[in-house]
């Protein structure tokens, strides 16, 4: 009686495995994206606040 059980429980496990594989292969596999500065703040603008903040602490 438990090798029927067994039995049952491997054969619905390798339906849901076959039915995972399947989606698997199905979904579109998205590409990282890259992150870049924006345009509307010049790099100067770091640099002249970096200043700023050193003369305070002196």
């Amino acid at each position: 009686m438990a090798d029927n059980y067994l039995e049952k429980q491997y054969e619905s496990y390798l339906v849901r495995k076959a039915e995972w594989l399947k989606k698997k292969k199905r979904t579109v596999k998205s590409r990282p994206t890259t992150t870049t500065r924006p345009a509307t703040q010049p790099a100067s603008a770091d640099i002249s606040s970096a200043t700023d903040n050193k003369e305070e602490g002196e």
